[in-house]
């Protein structure tokens, strides 16, 4: 009987100890919880206000005429200017009527500046029309056009010159 002694007292000697264990274990559990308590933000939540990200007007202006570049190009009513296909006149008052029709669905409301305009008039014209532009900016003796300097008038103009249906009045001979 001694043996089942020996193991009943081991027994309890165990059991004493994983007592000690647990109460010491709830000690510590006990003492992180009133850790976490004293922390800021969970008896008392801490108030958030969450603020979008300031855009840049600069920013945002870029990407909308981005948007509206992108649509110029995907348009099924305007196709490139060849310079033989038809009067440029036409041509840009479609253009300018396109133009019109999507500037409000991509968020713009006012004019186009040159440095916006132009871009996107000069993506619709055809290769053999750009090089002629091009020949009539190294014909300029000032040497003052330049796709980056010219206005929206003065293109207009130089397209109306350049590309426009010549009419001869026979009258006036």
């Amino acid at each position: 009987m001694s043996k089942i002694e020996d193991i009943l007292a081991k027994m309890a000697e165990r059991s004493l100890e994983q007592q000690d264990q647990i109460l010491q274990q709830q000690g510590q559990i006990a003492g992180l919880i009133d850790a976490i308590k004293t922390m800021p933000g969970v008896l008392n939540p801490v108030a958030v206000q969450v603020q979008p990200a300031v855009i840049d007007p600069a920013i945002a202006r870029a990407d909308k005429v981005q948007r509206l570049s992108m649509s110029m190009r995907k348009t099924n009513r305007i196709k490139e200017f060849k310079g033989n296909d038809s009067d440029i006149r036409i041509f840009i008052k479609k253009f300018e009527g396109e133009l019109e029709t999507l500037k409000p669905m991509v968020g713009i409301a006012d004019n186009l500046t040159d440095l916006e305009y132009i871009p996107i008039f000069r993506a619709l014209l055809s290769f053999s029309v750009l090089e002629r532009v091009e020949q009539v900016f190294r014909k300029d003796t000032g040497n003052i056009k330049t796709w980056g300097s010219i206005t929206i008038k003065d293109l207009h103009k130089l397209m109306v010159e350049e590309f426009g249906v010549k009419h001869t009045d026979v009258a006036m001979c």
